[in-house]
C-alpha cells in the first residue's frame, strides 16, 4: 500500500467501526472527513422457534437466537446528519 501513495493515487481515509447516529456528527467534524462506513445494525430476534437451551451454537450463548439487520431508519439519520454538515 505505501507504494500507492508514492504513486500519486488519491487515497481517502474513512472513519468506520463503532459509528453511530450519536457520534456521527462529532467524528466527521472533528476528523474533517468527508465519507465514512456506518453499519446501521441493530439486534432483532431470530425466526427461528426451536431452541434448545443447553446447547449452544458458538461461545456466546443465545446467539442464533438473534438476526443483525440494518436499520433504514438509522441509515436515513446517518444521512440527515451527514447533509447537514456538507449539503450545498
Amino acid at each position: 500500500m505505501g507504494s500507492l501513495f508514492t504513486q500519486g493515487v488519491k487515497t481517502i481515509v474513512v472513519p468506520g467501526g463503532g459509528i453511530k447516529i450519536d457520534n456521527l456528527e462529532q467524528i466527521l467534524l472533528k476528523s474533517q472527513a468527508k465519507e465514512f462506513h456506518g453499519s446501521a445494525r441493530r439486534v432483532i430476534d431470530s425466526v427461528m422457534t426451536f431452541r434448545k437451551c443447553n446447547l449452544t451454537m458458538g461461545s456466546q450463548p443465545d446467539i442464533e437466537f438473534i438476526t443483525k439487520v440494518t436499520s433504514t431508519e438509522d441509515v436515513s439519520k446517518m444521512v440527515s446528519i451527514y447533509n447537514s454538515l456538507y449539503a450545498n
